[in-house]
């Protein structure tokens, strides 16, 4: 029998784990607290993708310089390396398209809530209604193209996202007349489809929304197209557009690294980018199923950096909680414990925490998180709130504490080695493009 490799968990120095969840007893998920420029994707995601060799990776990343340093050492190490730059979208070499994963109404209704997504505070009251309709109008809007295509597979191209955006945009509501119910330049379109499929799960979302007052039908049309632009941004469009996909559940099989660029300013970004997380875990979870043990042949590490900046990851307090069984993991970098809690709201936000059998803390200003970490750690509160800049507390679930500072990577003779090949190839290649391939030696 091939005896199956594990990568290392590099959580600080001199602190050193295994992804070999049988071995620890523990899962593989890490959350890191870190203020801004305390050093988080230096010290926690640069080691973990430098000392990469076995298992596959989902990556999202800000800072260009770094997915470009990791993309070339990872694919010399035999990795498939696919990227999607959310703010350069003509360098991406794979697209991503949420349809082409879509099979069934169930996932039709999966991904109409992962587009309205919930309140961002949602501890907070609020009127499910408005988002729960507009849910109905973007699964009626889905269901519709691809109950369609279903009829007629052989003379018609599947149906992608951008199909679903252009359906929408061309739909017009208007007053009936004489106190008669609204109408709309899709009921044609549904009453056909209902004479083919007359139990169809795109005509029922269609009949919460069809015929409501002019005022409410137009607040729900608004909160979709909303829901649509904060998602599918201009350059996300472009990623749509793309022929060549990524094959998630293949992840579980070959190594592959999985870059996603996105723009620290631009948050359309980092939503378009969970979104692909969160059909990543979808997909892998499944995939988990059909092999021994119900679990991934090659395991699957998701490094979410700015987690909880900008956008929700939908269902990820769910999938967090039974991920180790199916051979997934996540690493969560984050600024505090209340960004997090502002996102995902308390519930959620502890039910992550709690899922994470280890932490790295690397200081923070944020009194309840500080709190936190003292308590965790045993010792007053003062010597948390007074750490010094580069020290680091380190969490692992049934080990005690250890207080040391964070892995100085770019001292590591590994990180020396890979960046100084990487800068004669990136003059090289910049020497080819400026005197020709001939002449560039």
């Amino acid at each position: 029998m091939k005896k199956i490799m594990y990568d290392s968990m590099i959580l600080a120095n001199s602190v050193c784990d295994t992804y070999n969840f049988n071995e620890t007893n523990r899962n593989g998920n890490l959350l890191v607290y870190g203020a801004t420029g305390s050093g988080k994707t230096a010290s926690i995601t640069v080691p973990q993708l430098l000392n990469a060799n076995n298992d596959s990776y989902i990556v999202s990343l800000s800072k260009r310089e770094i997915l470009e340093e990791m993309a070339w050492s990872m694919k010399a190490r035999g990795y498939q390396v696919c990227v999607i730059d959310l703010v350069k979208p003509e360098n991406s070499n794979i697209g991503f398209d949420p349809l082409l994963y879509v099979n069934n109404d169930e996932d039709v209704s999966a991904l109409a809530r992962n587009i309205i997504g919930t309140p961002q505070n949602t501890f907070e009251a609020r009127d499910p209604y408005w988002d729960n309709t507009a849910r109905s109008l973007i699964s009626a809007e889905i269901g519709l193209l691809m109950e369609r295509w279903a009829v007629d597979t052989e003379h018609h191209e599947p149906p992608g996202m951008l199909d679903v955006l252009d359906l929408h945009n061309k739909l017009v509501f208007r007053e009936g007349r004489r106190g008669s119910e609204t109408w709309s330049t899709l009921d044609e379109a549904f009453e056909e489809l209902e004479k083919v499929y007359p139990e169809s799960y795109a005509c029922k979302e269609w009949r919460s929304v069809r015929g409501l007052a002019l005022k409410t039908v137009s607040c729900v049309y608004s909160t979709v197209s909303t829901a649509y632009s904060n998602i599918f941004s201009p350059n996300a469009r472009k990623i749509l557009e793309m022929d060549m996909v990524n094959d998630f559940k293949k992840m579980g099989e070959v190594k592959t690294a999985m870059f996603i660029l996105t723009s620290p300013s631009n948050k359309a970004t980092h939503a378009f980018a969970n979104l692909i997380f969160s059909k990543a875990f979808e997909e892998l979870i499944d995939a988990s199923e059909e092999y021994v043990g119900y679990r991934l042949p090659k395991q699957v590490h998701a490094i979410c950096d700015d987690f909880a900046c900008s956008a929700k990851i939908p269902e990820f307090a769910q999938y967090i909680s039974f991920m180790r069984s199916c051979g997934i993991s996540a690493t969560i970098l984050l600024q505090s414990l209340a960004q997090l809690e502002s996102m995902y709201g308390k519930s959620e936000a502890r039910t992550i925490v709690d899922n994470c059998d280890q932490t790295v803390f690397l200081g923070s200003s944020d009194i309840d998180t500080c709190a936190t970490v003292a308590r965790k750690a045993n010792v007053p509160l003062n010597k948390i709130l007074d750490m010094k800049i580069g020290d680091a507390v380190v969490f692992r679930r049934g080990r005690a504490p250890v207080f040391t500072t964070r892995y100085q990577t770019y001292e590591d003779e590994t990180y020396k080695d890979m960046h100084t090949a990487f800068e004669i190839e990136k003059r090289h290649r910049e020497l080819e493009q400026e005197f020709g391939k001939d002449n560039a030696i």
